[in-house]
This record gives C-alpha cells, structure tokens and sequence, in this order.
C-alpha cells in the first residue's frame, strides 16, 4: 500500500485492494482476474520483483512513453505465475505541481492513446479481449477525461479525441461499461467528440 501527500495530495489511488485473506495468488489466471479487478495498483514503485524474472519476461519500459506502468502492468500481469500482497504501508508517493501527475500535456494524452493500442494488442493476442474489456474501457474514460482537463487549444483536444476515436480497434469497446458514469461518457463521446468536452467543463 501507499501513502500519498503533497500537492493534490486529496487525490485517491481508486483500487479495491486485495484483503489480508487473499493476500496469495498461485497462478497467471488468478494474477490477471485480480489485475481486471483492479485489485492491485499498476504504478512499478510499489512492487519488489526479482531481476531474473524481469529479464526472462521482458518486462522493460519503452523508451519515451508516458504512463507506460498501465501497459508494463498488463505485460507483469500475463508473465507471472505468483503474487504475494503486503497492505501495509511500504511506499510514499509525492506529487509535485511540474509532475506528469499534476500537468497534462499532449505527449502525455499521445503516450494513453498508445497504450490503448498496446494492451488491445495484449488482449487480442492472449485470447482474454472480452475480460480485458472493463480494464480498457477504464484507461479510454481517463484518457477522455484527461483531454477534456487538459490546458490546451480547443483545436488540439479536437485533434486529440479523433486520435482516440480511430484508435480503438473493436466496436465491443463501446458496449456497456458497468459504471454507468463510464457508459454515459463513452456513448456521448462516440456520438460527438465536442460534446464530452462541455461535458468536463
């Protein structure tokens, strides 16, 4: 677990850890319904991973890509067999005003579009779309909301929100979340990209 202070230090890391009772999972199965779940965080600074396993799995970050935990999660998520939790306290987590935390950027909204892509591909080549799904869905709704929040020309989150749009490879994505907040933005959102933004205003 973490702990988070400083600048927007009110902001929740939104997951729904896992209990001290299933603290243990034996198996990739068990590891990637835990990761759609959102059981565990995604961010690499809270995990304590063997350098061999690493090296085996190829679980490298790629070079210049923003948010890349998202995606090097999912890869962690498909190559483990086991996973052990700890809800104490071990990590402190604070957020500066100048982080890609606190400023969102176009890089920043380029590097999301890119990761979408990523684990669409993740998903599809693994047989496991339809349970990635609600995990996908979930990183379309930041990405909208991150435009939508970002200091930038109303021309370039235009720009920006038809990037996405053409993006997204599978019409399943657009099918009913089950938060219903999610739903109602990803339906807006399909039916007219300058309309979300007045949504977030």
């Amino acid at each position: 677990n973490v702990d988070v202070y400083g600048e927007s230090s009110q902001m929740q890391l939104k997951t729904h850890l896992l209990s001290s009772t299933l603290s243990i999972l034996e198996s990739t199965n068990e590891i990637l319904k835990s990761f759609y779940n959102n059981e565990w965080y995604v961010m690499a600074w809270n995990k304590l991973i063997q350098k061999k396993f690493l090296v085996y799995s190829n679980l490298f970050f790629p070079e210049g890509l923003l948010h890349e935990d998202q995606y090097w999660s999912y890869k962690l998520a498909l190559s483990a067999r086991n996973m052990s939790f700890c809800c104490d306290i071990t990590y402190i987590y604070k957020i500066r005003g100048n982080s890609i935390t606190g400023k969102i950027k176009e890089k920043n909204i380029n590097s999301l579009i890119e990761i979408i892509l990523k684990n669409q591909k993740l998903a599809m080549i693994n047989n496991s779309y339809r349970y990635a799904l609600p995990k996908l869905r979930s990183t379309i709704n930041f990405t909208i909301r991150n435009i939508c929040k970002a200091d930038l020309e109303l021309s370039i989150k235009q720009k920006l929100l038809n990037k996405l749009k053409t993006s997204l490879q599978s019409k399943h994505i657009f099918s009913l979340p089950v938060d219903i907040k999610d739903a109602l933005r990803i339906i807006i959102y399909k039916l007219n990209n300058k309309l979300i933004l007045y949504i977030y205003k």
